[in-house]
């Protein structure tokens, strides 16, 4: 619970000292900044298990359905459909430029006369959180390569077993 002080200019939290709290803050910002690293992490998992479930879907159901009736408009579809989730696939597999921790040397010039050690925590949480806004674009556009590759190979089954209902 958060507590005002009239005297005091500044938030606490019911009695801890602000130093403490700019610590706590930058500790915040550190653990924000590991989970956003775990997230793209878990995209990657993900993407990586969607591309082996296309190329399983297309190795079995394509070879049967290119055995019997050649090309037709739902083997083309899903033809068309696995190539989205292997080009989003790429996308996100991709190593994009994104920091997950500071550089320790442009970190230790930018601070070294920095003295009073609340000023140093704060200007750290916010770097850190500059730094998660920053990677935030990408996750969100990684995020959403996931979501295309999945779609895209729910289409190929559906366009697979189009073309398998008629043979």
């Amino acid at each position: 619970m958060l507590c005002r002080r009239e005297a005091q200019p500044f938030v606490s939290l019911c009695g801890v000292p602000p130093s403490t709290l700019a610590e706590l803050t930058y500790e915040q910002a550190q653990k924000a900044l590991e989970q956003q690293e775990r997230q793209v992490n878990e995209l990657r998992q993900r993407m990586g298990t969607l591309l082996g479930a296309a190329a399983l879907t297309a190795s079995f159901f394509g070879s049967a359905a290119l055995g019997h009736d050649g090309t037709s408009l739902p083997i083309v579809l899903a033809g068309i459909a696995l190539g989205v989730t292997v080009l989003s696939g790429l996308f996100v597999l991709y190593p994009h430029r994104m920091q997950f921790a500071a550089d320790a040397r442009r970190l230790y010039d930018a601070l070294q006369d920095v003295a009073d050690p609340e000023p140093l925590h704060l200007l750290l949480a916010f770097g850190l959180r500059d730094t998660r806004t920053q990677n935030g674009r990408r996750v969100d556009w990684l995020a959403g390569g996931v979501a295309i590759s999945a779609v895209a190979l729910v289409m190929q089954i559906v366009c697979w077993g189009w073309a398998l209902a008629f043979l």
